[in-house]
């Protein structure tokens, strides 16, 4: 049971805003503003709701308003290769039991103040000081050192050197753990664009360890500020390499955010799509870039997919996207006839023909894969006269256009004077 609070739906969901002592429970929206909600259940979990409340006075204003954002986030439909806007936040919101343990598991660490990080910053510095050193004497050793040699390198008593290298590696996870829910807030901004959520987490938690590492706390920045650039790095970077099937050149990659940003802005102020005139106005480019960054971040689909449709269900569950492109080819009927065709020209040359006059008709008219010569070329070659060639080839066809000749041929005689390949 939940002590002390009240429910109300707004905009399709249930809130729960917390009891107010002295006020009615029809006031308590006009009076809280925000609050923090632990629901814990029976076995134990807790899950924390971060509730707004609506004051009455406006939450027709605030139901209407919610409904038409729901309705233009599930309005829009694929733009340059990635959702719009995500009709569902089943990617923002990880439903899965690995995800939900991680959340919870990175939020029990205890967020760092000043004076915490500027000691632990001091102590990862002094690692890195270490390791670096560790590796210029194994170039110059050419073989691994023991812990006993790093520590006479750095100038420590092994003793010593080993509590101070655990103190010090501790002083490093601590600061990325502390960080881990930094990662997540920005993750999820770049959400519903080619990356799930659990890639883009691992992906900015690189980025945070490189944070980690550069990080200088005598330049007088806050370490969050410090490492959101080098989360936000990382992420762009892998949404950049890793969300296409072909990659896009990083100012491609650039050009098309903005590109989405000045669409989705002139959509919401004048509840149309722009044109490539007014969208070359706002960006100040030229057409022919818009025309090539949209062809360039067109959604690629596999021809081994599955072909299916949001209204009509296939018949067949084995169709697939191939099956919908013409095939540019000839007929596997035509291919078997011609096939029979070649073979018995082939035999009827080679009974009817003596081995000159087989050269002149197959150069003459192409047989064989050969390419098609005039009289002269074939001349040349055969060292005859353009003459004697013409009177090789006239007795070849005459030998051909006898009765036992012609009768195996007879039956392809009408498509292959329609066809010129078959010569």
């Amino acid at each position: 049971t939940l002590a002390g609070l009240d429910a109300r739906t707004l905009t399709g969901r249930t809130r729960l805003l917390p009891f107010v002592p002295g006020v009615a429970p029809a006031q308590r929206s006009t009076t809280v503003s925000r609050a923090d909600v632990l629901c814990a259940g029976r076995r134990g979990g807790a899950t924390a709701t971060r509730v707004r409340a609506v004051p009455t006075g406006r939450a027709r204003a605030g139901k209407l308003s919610d409904a038409r954002a729901v309705n233009n986030a599930q309005g829009w439909t694929s733009f340059y290769g990635v959702n719009r806007y995500a009709g569902s936040t089943k990617d923002i919101t990880p439903g899965s039991e690995a995800m939900q343990w991680y959340l919870r598991a990175i939020g029990r660490d205890k967020l760092l103040d000043r004076e915490k990080e500027i000691i632990l910053a001091s102590r990862i510095r002094r690692l890195l000081d270490w390791e670096q050193r560790k590796l210029q004497e194994e170039e110059m050793q050419g073989r691994k050192i023991s812990n006993a040699e790093w520590a006479e390198v750095v100038g420590v008593e092994p003793e010593e050197f080993n509590s101070k290298l655990r103190l010090y590696a501790q002083a490093k996870n601590t600061m990325v753990t502390a960080n881990l829910r930094l990662v997540v807030s920005i993750a999820k901004k770049y959400a519903n664009q080619g990356l799930n959520i659990q890639d883009l987490i691992q992906e900015g938690s690189l980025g945070l360890i490189n944070a980690v590492k550069k990080f200088d706390p005598e330049k007088g920045c806050k370490f969050s500020t410090y490492a959101t650039y080098w989360i936000k790095q990382a992420v762009t970077r892998a949404l950049a390499d890793q969300s296409r099937t072909i990659r896009l050149p990083v100012h491609i990659n650039d050009f098309l955010k903005n590109l989405r940003k000045a669409h989705r802005t002139f959509f919401m102020e004048h509840g149309r799509f722009p044109t490539e005139d007014e969208l070359a106005d706002i960006l100040g480019s030229g057409k022919a870039k818009i025309s090539l960054v949209r062809r360039s971040a067109q959604e690629l689909i596999s021809l081994e997919a599955p072909r299916h449709s949001a209204n009509v269900r296939v018949q067949n569950e084995d169709a697939r996207m191939m099956d919908l492109i013409p095939s540019t080819g000839m007929a596997p009927e035509e291919g078997l006839r011609q096939s029979f065709l070649q073979d018995d020209l082939r035999n009827s040359l080679d009974e009817a023909l003596d081995y000159e006059e087989r050269i002149v008709l197959a150069q003459r008219y192409g047989l064989d894969g050969l390419r098609r010569k005039t009289l002269a070329e074939i001349g040349e070659e055969l060292e005859y006269s353009t003459t004697q060639v013409r009177q090789i080839e006239a007795k070849a066809m005459r030998k051909l256009r006898k009765p036992t000749v012609k009768k195996a041929l007879t039956e392809y005689m009408s498509p292959v004077m329609e066809s010129a390949d078959a010569w």
